[in-house]
């Protein structure tokens, strides 16, 4: 599905990082932007339609039946300032490199198309391996985190083998190679390109933690 964005106002509090050449937005939800994003989840969990995306040990995964406009109301912003970073970033060395001249674009008429969303209920000693997304931009939203999670020991310094319960790792093997580990928070976004590999590791309580992902098959700025 294509649609077009025309009237909303870019996230003002977002940042990147950059720990290799690939860069990583994150960004957090309103209140009231999670909790629509929270009865999704639960919506789907309900669905009959497993979901065929999972590539960990990871017992329950939903699709989501549908995308509705509210919930790509709220993704756009932030899917706006990712592609508007990379972009510059892009046009700026082009244009100084005199290989060819980039115009200005208007990033809230931002056409994209995502490919299905899907949720991650994740329990006690479940994981995601190292794996990467097909696509141009992959997206997880942390839906629920118990603070149970920030509670468990971690092992100092993170090493290769060090504990690191529940945290999301990005690692790159391309120019740059180096990995990045962070613990996520409730109601964070992040965006980075869909090749870039990445896993989620295991924790102990008696919890369960929900997430959702997203890639981004196409993007364009239409037509004026």
């Amino acid at each position: 599905m294509l649609i077009e964005k025309d009237n909303g106002e870019f996230v003002k509090e977002h940042s990147f990082s950059v720990p290799f050449s690939p860069q990583i937005y994150q960004s957090v939800f309103t209140s009231s932007d999670l909790k629509i994003l929270q009865e999704l989840a639960e919506n789907s969990r309900k669905s009959s339609k497993v979901g065929e995306k999972l590539s960990g040990n990871i017992q329950e995964q939903r699709d989501a039946d549908n995308i509705s406009q509210e919930v790509l109301s709220i993704l756009a912003p932030h899917i706006q300032e990712y592609v508007k970073f990379e972009t510059e970033h892009k046009k700026k060395y082009y244009n100084q490199s005199n290989q060819w001249k980039w115009g200005d674009f208007d990033y809230r008429k931002l056409n994209f198309s995502i490919d299905g969303i899907w949720f991650n209920y994740m329990t006690k000693n479940e994981f995601n391996p190292l794996h990467r997304h097909s696509g141009l931009i992959s997206g997880i939203l942390m839906i629920k985190v118990p603070k149970e999670l920030s509670q468990e020991p971690i092992t100092i310094p993170l090493e290769s083998n060090a504990r690191c319960p529940g945290m999301l790792e990005w690692v790159n093997t391309g120019f740059g190679a180096g990995f990045y580990r962070k613990y996520p928070v409730e109601g964070e976004i992040y965006l980075f390109p869909a090749e870039l590999k990445h896993q989620v590791y295991p924790f102990a309580s008696d919890v369960e933690r929900i997430t959702a992902s997203f890639n981004i098959s196409e993007i364009n700025f239409g037509q004026d």
